[in-house]
């Protein structure tokens, strides 16, 4: 898999030293993945210690992404760790009524954030991918994400994060929701090999670090787990942040004739 340029300059200048600055990556546009891997970690080859590996996987085949606002593309994508890449939505929709819809975290008619499957040109495109899994290794052929952890300043004004899928009446089934808070059973099975999308919802503007537990076991090596922070973030729409501009332009002009009356 090959890595960002960028992300791959800035791993050559941090070898062997301690980076004074860390460089993230605002991803904004184009499909990409939550991805989980199986890797060598030393490097050592056979009998050594394997790990599962999170991590985010943009584009493939010569898709587009943007990223920090550049489109770029490549036959076998850009690979990312999970701190090094922040996937960002301004998209947003209307709540639905009906108690399904009670995990989104906002009541019927209000309006929620989301990174919308299927895909939208307008924003991240996120899926989860484990094609690098082969099933016949793993228990049941899956592996799990189990949502254990989640902060920022969405979630410090209220926010809440969650993560289904629509079937084709348009009712949702949501797999995760922090609407009743964090409890361990927030578990999603994903099937090794697979590559799927779905909604990852938002109920307010602002960043969200959502901290999964990757585990399975494996048929030879055992029981494996790590985990890894991925995030989010959320800003107004660009018509929304023009109104909201338009605002405080006003705001500050009254404020003004105030101060010269």
């Amino acid at each position: 898999m090959k890595p960002h340029p960028l992300l791959l300059l800035t791993t050559l200048f941090a070898v062997g030293t301690t980076p004074l600055l860390a460089q993230t990556f605002i991803w904004t546009a184009g499909h990409g993945d939550i991805g989980i891997g199986y890797i060598d970690e030393d490097g050592a080859g056979p009998g050594t210690n394997f790990v599962l590996e999170p991590h985010w996987h943009l584009g493939e085949d010569g898709e587009v992404v943007v990223v920090d606002g550049v489109p770029i593309s490549d036959l076998s994508g850009f690979e990312y760790a999970p701190g090094g890449l922040i996937a960002r939505t301004g998209l947003s929709a209307t709540r639905a009524s009906g108690l399904l819809w009670e995990p989104i975290g906002v009541a019927s008619g209000e309006t929620f954030y989301l990174f919308p499957n299927p895909e939208n040109p307008t924003t991240a495109y996120v899926g989860v991918g484990a094609e690098d899994l082969n099933p016949s290794d793993w228990n049941d052929g899956a592996v799990f994400l189990t949502l254990t952890g989640i902060a920022g300043s969405g979630v410090t004004a209220g926010g809440i994060f969650s993560f289904y899928e629509l079937d084709g009446f348009g009712d949702p089934t949501f797999f995760m929701s922090t609407e009743n808070g964090i409890d361990g059973t927030d578990v999603f099975t994903v099937i090794a090999g697979s590559h799927e999308h779905y909604n990852f919802a938002f109920s307010q503007i602002g960043i969200y670090d959502i901290t999964f537990l990757v585990s399975g076991v494996h048929n030879v090596d055992g029981a494996k787990s790590t985990s890894a922070t991925y995030t989010f973030e959320v800003v107004p729409e660009p018509g929304s942040l023009a109104l909201f501009l338009l605002g405080s332009s006003a705001l500050l002009l009254k404020r003004r004739r105030a101060s010269a009356a």
